[in-house]
């Protein structure tokens, strides 16, 4: 039987999107955000558990930008721009430019390959071949803790982040309670986390 989490405060969540076209590039705002996925990650997290404090649309291939801002999504001093969970999309092949694990590595002070495995595992039953999308088997996301802030790159497989989002949802409340974020009171009959239908 799945323990029962009570949250005493939302999860504080920053969201990190690779633009990877000339097009995107050309946007700004909601239209930039929509695009590169930032919404539909947006969205799926439920409202009561989570709040956005971080959105941002990167370029490709800026790997230090990328390092300074999740220090600073880590460890700001304010605590309500400080990130308990940074959520990365795009930029996790083998391409040049897609440098988003590479900035996670030099982040983090301990790794946790599993929970990128476990998102690639669930993007190879949903889409069988992965023709129209990075193929699973070439993502280099991984996932990583950095003080009391959990990392995960979202791998490129998937055609809609949801369904990546969905995967991740039931393990992130002892992910959070494991590297002692403190927004979890005791077991309880509450519900525990599921992303909206």
């Amino acid at each position: 039987m799945r323990r029962q989490i009570v949250l005493s405060r939302p999860i504080q969540v920053g969201i990190v999107t690779v633009a990877t076209s000339d097009e995107l590039l050309s946007n700004v705002g909601l239209s930039a955000w929509q695009d590169s996925g930032g919404l539909a990650l947006e969205q799926v997290l439920p409202p009561e558990a989570f709040t956005i404090v971080r959105p941002l649309v990167v370029h490709g291939g800026k790997q230090k930008e990328v390092e300074r801002m999740l220090k600073d999504w880590c460890e700001a001093p304010n605590p309500a721009a400080r990130c308990d969970l940074i959520l990365t999309l795009g930029g996790d092949g083998p391409a040049p430019r897609d440098i988003m694990p590479d900035a996670l590595r030099a982040v983090v002070q301990r790794e946790i390959p599993g929970l990128a495995e476990m998102l690639r595992q669930g993007c190879q039953k949903l889409r069988p071949g992965g023709k129209e999308l990075l193929p699973a088997a070439l993502s280099r996301a991984t996932a990583g803790c950095r003080a009391r802030t959990l990392i995960v790159n979202i791998p490129g497989c998937y055609a809609k982040p949801a369904e990546a989002i969905r995967i991740l949802l039931p393990i992130l409340p002892e992910a959070l309670m494991s590297i002692g974020v403190e927004a979890f009171e005791s077991d309880s009959a509450a519900g525990a986390m599921a992303a909206p239908d």
